[in-house]
């Protein structure tokens, strides 16, 4: 039976090898969810590694280096995660898999709205957002709306497992643990989804707080474009390029965040994982094509591309698949 709110206490329930339950030895799972990193650390970006970071915090390193096998073999069955939290099927020594639920405190509607005026203050950490990128501002933004981006103690996170074992987090938590930190890595608004906010949820919002045109222009941005009264117009001069645009100069640079695009928007809810893992590399390799030439074009070397050159991308086909369902997050 599953034990509801297990706190890490690291105890063990006694009677056999002096306290501790025998070695036991998983059943190969089929079609388990694999880590990518096969050796060394896990996570690639900050926020991934901070996650291992703050449960390693809480004393939890040895316990969590149990659960790291299970993960690379594929033990865990089945992944889910929503608004309600993390939910995981771990297949462990017994023929039927253990379920494994992992769960945060939701952000409540007083809590959201301190959170944007705390946002408001940094556009730029805003517009970072927007590109699908968690830059390290929003932690002190969190602070000053009173929350915590990650846990902040082990009483932060609410765990449960149908397995015997009652050691927090036991190897079956722990393997769920390891595979929502690349979960992150691959997508990392499902920090806020297991806070309850989905990513149309938070899309909206900083959409919310970013200025529109007009807005700056009735704040007085500087370099912001005039507004000119249609009616005192001269229709003769439309067409022509005023003094401000003869006087523009254009320096583009290469893009802060990579992929951006790619990233705002997410996965697909229309294409299957593993399709999309194909279909992802490929349309990373050609927008990093474009961008590319597109910065040479403008530092004047070579010859200017053509909406008719064909940029070499290497099309790898994926595996067959069945169409199946979109479904929406809630």
């Amino acid at each position: 039976m599953a034990r509801k709110g297990r706190l890490g206490t690291g105890n063990r329930t006694s009677g056999w090898y002096g306290g501790f339950y025998p070695p036991s030895v998983p059943k190969k799972a089929k079609g388990g969810v694999t880590l990518t990193s096969r050796h060394g650390e896990i996570g690639s970006t900050w926020w991934s590694k901070r996650w291992i970071e703050v449960l390693e915090s809480f004393g939890w390193a040895s316990r969590l280096q149990r659960g790291r096998r299970y993960a690379r073999q594929g033990q865990v069955t089945e992944l889910k995660v929503t608004g309600k939290g993390a939910t995981a099927k771990v297949q462990g020594s017994r023929p039927e898999p253990y379920k494994v639920t992992i769960s945060l405190d939701p952000i409540t509607p007083a809590e959201w709205a301190r959170l944007g005026e705390a946002l408001r203050k940094d556009l730029g950490l805003v517009a970072q957002l927007l590109a699908g990128q968690v830059p390290e501002g929003i932690e002190p933004a969190f602070s000053k709306a009173g929350l915590v981006f990650l846990p902040k103690s082990a009483k932060d996170i609410r765990t449960e497992c149908s397995c015997p074992d009652t050691a927090n987090p036991c190897k079956h938590i722990a393997a769920v643990h390891y595979l929502l930190a690349e979960r992150f890595d691959q997508d990392p608004f499902l920090i806020f989804v297991l806070k309850g906010k989905s990513r149309e949820d938070i899309m909206d919002a900083l959409s919310s707080y970013a200025p529109s045109p007009v807005q700056e222009i009735a704040q007085g941005t500087p370099g912001a474009p005039e507004v000119v009264d249609h009616k005192k117009a001269d229709l003769l001069d439309y067409w022509k390029a005023g003094p401000r645009l003869s006087a523009a100069e254009c320096t583009p640079h290469p893009p802060t965040v990579d992929l951006a695009i790619m990233r705002r928007l997410g996965d697909p809810m229309f294409c299957p994982q593993s399709q999309w893992l194909v279909m992802k590399r490929t349309l990373a390799k050609a927008y990093s094509t474009v961008s590319e030439k597109a910065l040479a074009a403008s530092r004047g070397e070579g010859p200017t591309p053509t909406a008719e050159e064909k940029i070499p991308v290497e099309i790898v086909p994926g595996p067959p698949v069945e169409p199946r369902t979109a479904k929406r997050m809630n």
